[in-house]
């Protein structure tokens, strides 16, 4: 797989690996809480930290290929 620097956007496409648990998404919030610890906090950081999943709502895992 090419980095992104390497492939121009039309060759890119987003993947959708996988769906986040509420498991899942407990254990990312408190590993981007650890990774933060000593960075600074933006609107996003807080959005995403604060944010509860409500019934018709997921988070997709996503990355570019």
């Amino acid at each position: 797989m090419k980095n992104e620097e390497d492939c121009t956007k039309i060759h890119r496409y987003l993947f959708s690996d996988m769906y986040l648990s509420d498991k899942g998404i407990e254990l990312s919030k408190k590993a981007i809480i650890k990774r933060f610890a000593d960075r600074n906090k933006d609107e996003f950081y807080h959005r995403y930290i604060n944010w509860k999943r409500q019934e018709n709502e997921i988070i997709v895992f996503t990355l570019y290929a």
